[in-house]
């Protein structure tokens, strides 16, 4: 009731009659009774046979599904999301298939490298695509160019031993040629028929944060240290500007993450020192070994007698020679902590450690001698749906 006099209004309350809660309990009985019965026919024409076009589509797609999961799973699930303990499918697959897809009679796929590149680039959230003026190596696995080799011959009873060493940056290179050098001649490498083509590997991923490393010291390098002028003034005014991991804090764990980035998505990445962090598989598409020495860490001990078992005639002299451990570069002490940096990102065991292992499956693949054998972390990775997808399965 509304007072006009003082404009008040006052509220009168009445209670429902017995016919309006009929008609609304009608009202509600209808509306439950229909819906059922709606969705009753929905459900009935979701089973019957379509005949357009995009019904079929999403019919196929949903047997599809039904039949093998793992079609669409595969297609939706992140890389990141990726990992799995269900190592039995890198077990089952790896000796007996993937090893020879990747390093097909022990030369390394550039094809299946390409894939694995690509769900690197996922695992980095890359999603530019890199043309011709990119850093190419890293985006199509063309990493042959610049291997070099060194012959090393020794003339001992009047008869002639020699042997190849093919150089790996990172592995040992120069104190394997420091200590040839004393106890062979070096000659032209297609002049004498070597006895054996040999080279030392590590770890592949240890190489990679190594070589990091290497690049880090030689970039930081003061106008007056060894390895400054390996990147020229001209190349760090201009081009060595869009390196966008230099931008970032010195031994911090974003700079290394950023130089990842950078490796698969700057043109400025195609400087040869960044061959430093080339798969050390590389080597295997120019050269066929007689061995390889798999690890480096008692270099000094292991590298003449692994000599004597793969080279045949070598001496005692040049087996039971002891090695001294000589040209280690600056980088070795990480003055800048950029190598406890790397390994820090790869102990995370994060998207960026991800990507290590997807990067180097090819070479965990030719070297299957190595005295670690694969992380487990990267064996996870291997058995992810995304990577066997990539292998064809």
């Amino acid at each position: 009731e509304i007072n006009d006099a003082t404009m008040t209004f006052t509220a009168t309350k009445k209670s429902p009659s017995a016919t309006t809660l009929i008609v609304i309990l009608l009202i509600a009985f209808y509306l439950v009774v229909s819906s059922d019965q709606i969705a009753l026919s929905l459900w009935k024409r979701a089973l019957e046979p379509r005949d357009s076009s995009s019904s079929s589509s999403r019919r196929q797609r949903w047997l599809s599904f039904m039949q093998d999961p793992q079609t669409i799973v595969q297609k939706e699930i992140p890389i990141d999301a990726a990992v799995t303990d269900d190592i039995n499918l890198f077990e089952k697959y790896w000796h007996s298939e993937w090893k020879q897809k990747l390093c097909p009679n022990q030369r390394p796929s550039t094809r299946e490298y390409h894939k694995l590149a690509q769900l690197a680039k996922r695992a980095l959230n890359i999603t530019s695509n890199v043309g011709p003026a990119g850093s190419i190596s890293f985006n199509t696995g063309e990493f042959y160019p610049g291997i070099n080799r060194y012959k090393y011959v020794s003339t001992t009873d009047n008869k002639t031993r020699s042997y190849d060493y093919v150089t790996i940056w990172k592995c040992g290179n120069n104190q394997i040629r420091f200590w040839s050098k004393k106890l062979f001649q070096q000659a032209n490498p297609r002049g004498v028929k070597a006895d054996c083509t040999v080279t030392a590997v590590r770890d592949p991923i240890s190489h990679f944060l190594s070589g990091y490393n290497e690049i880090e010291q030689r970039w930081l390098a003061e106008p007056s240290e060894v390895g400054y002028k390996d990147f020229p003034i001209l190349y760090r005014q201009t081009t060595g500007q869009k390196l966008k991991f230099t931008k970032q804090e010195v031994g911090s764990k974003l700079r290394f993450e950023t130089f990842l980035i950078d490796m698969f998505d700057n043109s400025a990445t195609r400087h040869w020192m960044f061959s430093h962090v080339y798969p050390m598989s590389r080597v295997l598409g120019r050269y066929k070994l007689t061995g390889y020495l798999p690890t480096i860490q008692n270099l000094t001990h292991d590298w003449p007698r692994f000599l004597g078992n793969n080279c045949p005639g070598m001496t005692d002299l040049i087996t039971s020679s002891s090695m001294e451990v000589i040209g280690q570069h600056n980088s070795s002490n990480d003055p800048h902590g950029t190598y406890h940096a790397s390994k820090e990102v790869w102990r995370d065991q994060g998207p960026f450690a991800r990507a290590l292992c997807l990067m180097h499956a090819i070479d965990y693949a030719c070297w299957d001698d190595l005295s670690h054998g694969i992380p487990l972390f990267c064996q996870n990775v291997y058995s992810s749906p995304s990577f066997a997808q990539a292998m064809g399965y």
